[in-house]
């Protein structure tokens, strides 16, 4: 493909795509060469002697969501903080205790790499209510960035669904669902198994469909970019994991009843948090 030319663009694309589809085209296909390099194993828990669990990780993963949201991190750093996570515990035993500094290291560096104000030590120990020293964080820090290899521009889903998106001008209206699919996601231990192209189209996928939209579109585009992967086991594994809002939101959208129009919708809630107060210069 000419990546200066769309003449071999299906002419729906090239209504809505401009000349942005050349650039995103020389990027997802960059993102995919980089994958590999920076996922974790995924099967890293079976070299785990001292009791790390499924369990015991989603619980910390979503900890770290938490602490990203009181700090108003972006998505892409609390993404970030979870692939130094699962990255560090390829290469390291930890026990339970440790875990919470290891997943406290891991939002500091990667809010100290994505975010213009990222947690400094006094807050990363305020965060962990003063139960780790900051020589134990600093030791931690310096043996996590050995263990990434000092490789902190991981490759993670919501580089490519946010790309994918914005091409397809459905940021406004899939963005809400696509980003609670991530989050369920990073949370479940087995998807480690898939590549985060396959996860990103996987989500992008499921998003489609619980909104009753056309994914025609969205079929070609993934053509042209070369993405058109087989997603299947890792969509049906995220099928499993659904809340029952999105499911209801899906049956609600396709087929419209009176008994379903005033139906609750349950939402995701996390542990609460004591708030940190955060002391801005001005």
């Amino acid at each position: 493909m000419d990546l200066n030319c769309l003449e071999d663009v299906p002419e729906t694309i090239n209504s809505s795509l401009s000349s942005a589809i050349g650039d995103s085209y020389e990027m997802l296909g960059h993102l995919m060469q980089r994958e590999i390099s920076t996922a974790p194993n995924p099967f890293y828990l079976l070299n785990q002697a001292d009791g790390i669990t499924e369990a015991s990780r989603s619980h910390i993963c979503s900890w770290i969501c938490e602490v990203a949201q009181e700090f108003e991190f972006s998505n892409l750093t609390t993404a970030f903080a979870i692939n130094y996570l699962d990255r560090y515990l390829t290469h390291y035993s930890t026990t339970q205790h440790r875990l919470q500094l290891v997943a406290l290291v891991a939002i500091l560096i990667a809010s100290k790499f994505q975010e213009n104000d990222g947690i400094s030590m006094e807050e990363a120990k305020e965060i962990a209510s003063n139960v780790f020293t900051v020589g134990d964080i600093k030791r931690m820090e310096r043996d996590m960035l050995g263990a990434l290899e000092w490789k902190l521009h991981a490759v993670v889903p919501i580089m490519y669904i946010e790309r994918i998106l914005d091409d397809l001008d459905q940021t406004h209206h899939l963005s809400a669902v696509c980003d609670e699919i991530v989050s369920l996601h990073q949370a479940t231990y087995n998807q480690l198994q898939f590549s985060s192209s396959i996860v990103a189209i996987s989500i992008l996928r499921i998003a489609y469909d619980l909104h009753g939209l056309c994914s025609s579109l969205l079929s070609e585009y993934l053509s042209k970019m070369n993405l058109s992967l087989n997603t299947n086991e890792c969509q049906e594994q995220l099928q499993l994991i659904l809340p029952s809002h999105l499911t209801k939101k899906k049956k609600r959208e396709r087929s419209p009843s009176p008994s379903s129009v005033d139906e609750d919708i349950t939402t995701i809630t996390t542990p609460h948090m004591t708030e940190i107060k955060r002391q801005k210069s001005c």
